[in-house]
């Protein structure tokens, strides 16, 4: 009896163990199968991110790198946007309006991130502590113009007021007219209420002398200030200020002509008024620093003007 229990639990040991070992046989298998799937390497699953043994793998291949990007579409303007918008003379460029980009539409700009120590436009802090103002001409023409028109643009650097005129010739020392130049230039000066001002500008031998002749007429202690010689980035600050004023004349001048329905002649007298307007426009309603405009940054608040758009038809009763 003892030898028949014996070889009983003897069999009952060998069914076990070949049971025990078939299981892992099948485990194996099924262990070598996701290896085989996976490329003959366990790594591969792993960077897949599949389960094994029920625990889940996490990714661990890089992301792919991007190699396309959406072009921007402009945002149309609503009613009430386009009139406001208009109503301000589109002084802040606005992707949305056909006369804003025909007139002062760019390329694709490659602009250099912003670092968290890096001032904003417009703010940037000078050498010196006495506030500069710079003057410069700029010309303008038309295709249907033989002659360019001399405009002398002025620009104050810490608040970016601007001012703009258009001058019968460049001469500011030996013609008649070079009297009212000095003049515009000596009550700018002084609107801005500085007790001390630097007068900068390029090294030419009209803008010196215009320099020369407001310094003894201003009724403030003036620095005179000159940029290095054919070197623009030197007086960056006069240059985007004349680039601006083109910008808003052209923008005006189109809105204006799409209006009335005819093209407005070169030497029309409102083309005149149009250029100081411009200015002026930057002035009250361009923001800079992402929060005021010139002339609050100029004055320290917030004027609220009630206007018409540029070339509108107005009713007014004449004074008796």
């Amino acid at each position: 009896m003892m030898a028949a229990d014996d070889e009983e639990d003897d069999l009952q040991w060998l069914d076990d163990a070949q049971l025990n070992g078939d299981e892992q046989n099948e485990e194996e298998a099924e262990y070598t199968f996701l290896q085989l799937e996976m490329g003959l390497d366990l790594r591969l699953s792993e960077r897949a991110g599949i389960a094994i043994d029920g625990e889940a793998v996490p990714q661990r291949h890089p992301a792919p790198r991007v190699r396309a990007r959406e072009i921007t579409r402009p945002v149309s303007l609503t009613k009430t946007q386009r009139k406001q918008h208009y109503l301000e003379g589109h002084a802040n460029y606005h992707p949305g309006c056909p006369f804003c980009v025909r007139c002062r539409g760019l390329a694709d700009r490659h602009e250099r991130k912003r670092g968290e120590d890096d001032l904003e436009p417009g703010g940037e802090v000078e050498l010196e502590e006495v506030p500069t103002v710079s003057f410069d001409f700029c010309f303008l023409m038309q295709k249907e113009q033989g002659k360019a028109m001399p405009v002398l643009v002025a620009r104050d650097h810490k608040t970016c007021y601007t001012h703009a005129f258009v001058c019968p010739g460049k001469s500011t020392k030996e013609e008649e007219y070079s009297d009212l130049i000095v003049q515009k230039c000596k009550v700018f000066v002084e609107m801005l209420g500085y007790k001390r001002v630097a007068m900068k500008s390029d090294q030419e031998t009209a803008m010196r002398a215009l320099q020369q002749r407001v310094q003894k007429t201003v009724n403030c202690e003036m620095v005179l200030s000159n940029s290095k010689r054919y070197n623009s980035k030197s007086n960056a600050k006069i240059e985007k200020a004349i680039q601006e004023v083109e910008g808003h004349m052209r923008t005006l001048k189109l809105h204006t002509e799409n209006g009335i329905g005819q093209t407005i002649p070169p030497n029309h007298p409102v083309v005149h008024w149009m250029i100081e307007y411009a200015a002026e426009l930057i002035n009250m309603f361009k923001i800079i620093n992402k929060k005021l405009t010139p002339q609050e940054a100029l004055r320290g608040k917030h004027t609220l003007r009630r206007l018409a758009e540029f070339g509108e038809n107005v009713l007014w009763l004449p004074e008796t």
